[in-house]
């Protein structure tokens, strides 16, 4: 009889710790996330962010998500840059088996003749937390990116170098 309860209990437990990030009453839709990132010859990158919906239920983003960029190098991790990202309201829900790709500039250089971020180093490090209705907590990724080359000055700003 103990044994019996014991691993009712552990199984109990297994089912909330998969039902915990969705509200109460509700069942929460898969998704996917997905990065890419585009070294700019000037510094900084483009990052193309997916969000798929792999449930059959449209996805709605509460609010907005997050993105922050840190560097890996030999001493230590450095912060590179960090993007706050506000949908328009006819990107904000993402239909059932759809996908929504954005592309944000992270680190990148404002005004001509300007360096953007230096992204160089061993690898880059790309935390995404994506907040969308229904849940508790944001759905997080971190995503490991080869680093980018060294600035080069002279080149406009967000010009991009080509086969980067």
């Amino acid at each position: 009889m103990r044994i019996t309860t014991t691993a009712a209990l552990i199984l109990a437990v297994g089912v909330l710790a998969q039902t915990a990030d969705a509200a109460p009453g509700s069942q929460a839709t898969p998704v996917r996330l997905t990065a890419t990132r585009t070294c700019l010859p000037s510094g900084g990158a483009g990052v193309a962010f997916s969000i798929a919906n792999l449930g059959r239920r449209a996805v709605a983003f509460d609010q907005d998500f997050h993105l922050e960029l840190t560097v890996v190098r030999s001493g230590g991790l450095e912060p590179a840059g960090l993007a706050f990202v506000f949908p328009i309201p006819e990107l904000a829900v993402i239909g059932p088996g759809a996908q929504s790709t954005f592309l944000v500039p992270i680190g990148d250089a404002i005004e001509p003749g300007e360096l953007g971020v230096d992204l160089s180093g061993h690898r880059l490090l790309l935390e995404a937390d994506v907040f969308l209705e229904v849940r508790r907590k944001p759905v997080g990724r971190l995503f490991s990116l080869r680093a980018c080359p060294a600035p080069v000055s002279g080149l406009p700003a967000g010009e991009r170098e080509p086969n980067r």
